[in-house]
């Protein structure tokens, strides 16, 4: 699922310290603890679309339960909305 226009989100990914993405956008390594790098990362994110972020922090912590448990924080409710615009002719 792609919500930041790819080359957004890869920008934002490299630009955090102790993380390597390579060129296809896999993280080729973590230089410090996956927990400070990760809520560098969702900072960065958030700056762009809060509730987006949260939704995709979510399905993460879904998919990585160790990441999860040491995360050990309550995540806020995530409250989307979306608004279907009609072009105009």
């Amino acid at each position: 699922m792609v919500i930041f226009g790819p080359s957004i989100a890869l920008d934002i990914a490299k630009s955090v310290n102790g993380l390597t993405i390579d060129s296809t956008g896999d993280v080729t390594a973590i230089a410090d603890s996956p927990m400070v790098v990760m809520q560098k990362v969702v900072t960065l994110y958030q700056e762009l679309s809060e509730p987006v972020v949260l939704l995709q922090f979510r399905l993460l912590l879904d998919q990585y339960p160790d990441i999860f448990l040491e995360y050990n924080q309550p995540l806020p409710p995530i409250r989307l909305s979306c608004s279907l615009v009609e072009a105009k002719r």
